[in-house]
């Protein structure tokens, strides 16, 4: 889960990026990838990109069919 925080006591970040929720809805739905979108101009990043390289390194990837839930074969 991602979490932000602003106002007091909040830490400023290492960079920012911004784009649009429809972007956003193609880098995830697989239409395009981050670069391709950094390269059209729809994704902007201030501060060091390395910032957004370690970032991105954090997240897990999951199999397209993972199992959410998994059944029991009996209750005790």
């Amino acid at each position: 889960m991602l979490h932000y925080r602003t106002g007091p006591g909040a830490t400023p970040g290492d960079a920012t990026v911004t784009l649009t929720r429809p972007v956003l809805n193609q880098i995830v739905g697989g239409a395009a990838t981050f670069e391709q979108k950094i390269s059209a101009g729809e994704v902007t990043i201030e501060g060091p990109r390395e910032a957004l390289g370690e970032f991105f390194s954090l997240m897990d990837t999951f199999a397209y069919w993972f199992n959410i839930v998994t059944p029991r074969a009996s209750l005790p």
